[in-house]
């Protein structure tokens, strides 16, 4: 099936088209078969059409992980709106303060009872109107959306994503339908994906990668269901109840599913495949992850600003499926360079520089951040540091950012957190930098120990010198009984920094 320069809207008409009556998206109450997803949201879009929304229109909107939010979305993606995906643990008011331009918007959409998620929902002009409204109702508007219907550019600006930013003020990341298409494509195209997949969808719609698996099984023609609840036990008996065959997130989500699984023992003989990015997780967990949940874990990197830089492939052996972030997709071009720019040689640690058809288009109404990102080649600057090996997978080392620099010397944080996770007796960690007086900043640690373990630092630091060198062992030891974790389950580095 051809795809090539179709949008959201014609690629849901093209599922409903080949397979009218396979299941698209479902939860514990509701199924969509491609044909009714396309009804209800072109239904939705005629209803949104008749309150004023339109192409162009700049609409908050604050998402739940689940069906109606997913429909609303796809229905303003019809409209040609652009879209703002906040916080939905936030208020709008509260996400758009925290957003490092000034956002004003036509309308806020937003849902008033996170209960009932069919209804109601409210819409906002920029005149403080309100208008409530229920997806559950059976309103025949979708002759009326069909009558506005337009060829849409699918290179136009239709998203825009807050990043979880590391000053506070989050950067909001514009992108196209494109955007998002493209990545998807690029995994289907490296056969991670069966039509015959019934995937799990436990990450927010306001995060790139929630986006990223909802398009992924529009495009592979597989289903996505939605669980209710994000508890792991009712997770795990998801799993087992409908057979899902794959499960992505990053690591603290695994980590906790496969704590739950070891205590009730699920059938999960249905679980084939995963994705897993967005933190680090060191080869012991990976193993772990791969034996309790009976699957086969690939490694992904990207960021909102990019996404699908590089992935694992099935054909990888667990060990570089364990320690690398796999190949570069071959329509990406990405270059390591070193503090003056100059490309580095092969084996050496380099900031990663990516050109690729998911990059973003800017940060919104931000030339400033654009231009310190982008540079005039086209080249994003990830900020983050690698290295390619012999067969030219790519190691992770860290970000620029976060380099400890201890009298002089830089320190990878990733690779003293890789260490200590190593160590049998530890369940998570973070390592940041720490003022120090004599070094200017050494290594700080707070570690999560495994259940029923009781261990000294003392203990720790020597069971690391093998490891590590002596100047890269953490000078500061915390333990807590959990990191502390950003909306989307990754590890919060600033709080880390707090806490120690």
């Amino acid at each position: 099936m051809n795809i090539n320069n179709k949008n959201l809207h014609h690629l849901v008409e093209l599922f409903a088209q080949w397979q009218p009556e396979k299941e698209f998206l479902f939860d514990d109450e509701k199924s969509f078969t491609s044909q009714g997803f396309l009804d209800k949201t072109e239904k939705v879009s005629g209803m949104l059409l008749k309150k004023g929304i339109k192409k162009g229109s700049v609409v908050v909107f604050r998402p739940e992980r689940s069906l109606p939010s997913t429909i609303l979305f796809f229905s303003l993606q019809y409209l040609g709106a652009i879209v703002f995906l906040t916080d939905s643990h936030d208020s709008i008011e509260d996400s758009l303060k925290l957003s490092s331009v000034k956002v004003t918007p036509d309308f806020c959409l937003l849902q008033e009872n996170k209960e009932t998620p069919w209804n109601p929902y409210t819409l906002i002009d920029k005149q403080g109107t309100k208008f409530s409204f229920s997806l559950s109702d059976d309103e025949t508007d979708k002759i009326y959306f069909e009558s506005y219907v337009q060829e849409k550019d699918i290179k136009d600006p239709a998203i825009v994503i807050f990043t979880t930013g590391s000053t506070g003020l989050k950067k909001p990341v514009l992108l196209s339908q494109n955007n998002l298409i493209w990545a998807s494509r690029l995994s289907a195209s490296i056969d991670l994906y069966q039509e015959n997949d019934i995937g799990i969808q436990l990450l927010p719609l306001y995060h790139i990668f929630g986006l990223f698996l909802i398009i992924s099984a529009l495009i592979t023609h597989h289903s996505l269901y939605y669980p209710r609840y994000k508890e792991c036990c009712f997770i795990l008996h998801s799993i087992e109840k409908y057979r899902i065959t794959r499960i992505d997130g990053v690591p603290t989500l695994y980590l906790s599913v496969v704590k739950k699984q070891k205590e009730i023992h699920a059938d999960l003989s249905s679980l084939r495949i995963g994705m897993i990015g967005g933190g680090p997780s060191s080869p012991n967990q990976i193993d772990e992850i791969e034996k309790i949940l009976g699957l086969t874990l690939i490694p992904v990197y990207g960021m909102t600003e990019c996404l699908g830089i590089s992935s694992g492939r099935l054909d990888m052996s667990k060990e570089e499926r364990q320690t690398t972030i796999g190949r570069v997709f071959k329509e990406n071009e990405v270059i390591l360079v070193d503090e003056d720019h100059n490309e580095v040689q092969k084996g050496q640690i380099g900031q990663i520089l990516v050109k690729c058809p998911t990059l973003m288009m800017k940060y919104y109404e931000d030339e400033k951040s654009t231009e310190h990102i982008l540079d005039a080649n086209g080249y994003l600057h990830t900020g983050d540091l690698a290295y390619f090996d012999e067969k030219k997978l790519l190691h992770l080392c860290g970000r620029k950012k976060d380099l400890i620099v201890k009298g002089g010397e830089n320190l990878s944080p990733k690779k003293i957190e890789e260490a200590i996770l190593s160590l049998d007796y530890v369940d998570n960690v973070a390592v940041v930098g720490k003022k120090d007086d004599y070094y200017g900043e050494i290594p700080a640690c707070l570690i999560v120990l495994a259940e029923g373990f009781d261990i000294s630092a003392e203990k720790i630091k020597a069971d690391l010198s093998d490891k590590l060198f002596k100047n890269e062992i953490p000078g500061v030891f915390a333990f807590a009984k959990q990191l502390p974790l950003t909306s989307n389950g990754k590890i919060d580095k600033n709080r880390v920094k707090e806490i120690l």
